[in-house]
């Protein structure tokens, strides 16, 4: 028998299953619900908590963005490390920014996959 998520909300007001995907978590293995984002994240789901995951990730990983970010807000794959292409398009906040004069290798090609 698959495991149960438990059907509580976070911080966010967001059920934890969703949370989980929104912010890049691993599931419980094979959960028959979620095998993939895709299949379970609508467009409203990540508008309706796109602020929160940002704030959560940012604050975790600066310099990248969760699969979900990538997906309903970019939907390509890009052959350039995710700091860079959010450098070009300046879309990193200026902690961010300060945060890539240190680390200049966030800025070296890589492949991201959604």
């Amino acid at each position: 028998m698959a495991p149960k998520l438990k059907r509580t909300r976070n911080r966010h007001d967001c059920p934890l299953g969703l949370w989980q995907l929104l912010i890049d978590d691993p599931l419980p293995e094979g959960h028959p619900e979620y095998n993939s984002f895709q299949e379970f994240v609508s467009l409203h789901d990540w508008q309706q908590h796109k602020a929160e995951v940002l704030s959560y990730w940012i604050e975790r990983y600066p310099g990248t963005r969760p699969k979900t970010w990538w997906f309903f807000e970019i939907v390509v794959n890009r052959p350039e490390k995710q700091a860079a292409y959010l450098l070009r398009h300046d879309l990193l906040t200026d902690t961010e920014k300060a945060w890539l004069d240190g680390h200049k290798e966030a800025l070296e090609p890589e492949k991201v996959e959604v």
